[in-house]
């Protein structure tokens, strides 16, 4: 059981073609490149560790994985808003790394071969409509239009 909860907006990109082989084989088919370069940028809308709120503070992981993602040995970071306080930096830097559990606990744990830290930058990430942008300086800067559902 962890001890912290977050809900909010998320985006993810890669550089796979679209449409990425991840969407349709749970990871398991070839990506497009050689590698994936991928990011996933969380808005936290609401949040808590412990005592701690976490709401309004944005974190990213930056991946690389090799031509099966499923394959696992990644390399993985962490990318912390710099925005965070003293007390948001240390509640968040467990849950980024996966050292307080839950999905990103799975994902280091199952995935990951190379964890290089977290790091503390400013993230920018807005939405409209299908709209998703985020933006950490010298690390990525990704503008994705969604693709709406037939239904």
């Amino acid at each position: 059981m962890t001890a912290w909860n977050i809900s909010g907006e998320y985006m993810e990109s890669c550089n796979c073609d679209y449409l990425c082989p991840c969407i349709y084989t749970n990871p398991q088919g070839a990506v497009t490149h050689d590698h994936c370069y991928a990011m996933m940028v969380y808005h936290i809308e609401q949040g808590r560790h412990g005592d701690t709120d976490l709401s309004g503070r944005t974190f990213a992981f930056v991946i690389r994985s090799g031509k099966v993602m499923a394959d696992g040995n990644w390399i993985f970071a962490g990318v912390i808003d710099a925005e965070a306080s003293p007390a948001q930096r240390k509640a968040l830097s467990p849950i980024v790394s996966g050292e307080a559990g839950g999905v990103p606990g799975m994902i280091r744990d199952n995935l990951v071969g190379d964890f290089r830290g977290i790091e503390y930058r400013p993230i920018s990430f807005s939405i409209d409509g299908l709209t998703r942008i985020a933006n950490i300086p010298g690390i990525f800067d990704f503008h994705i239009d969604g693709v709406p559902s037939r239904n």
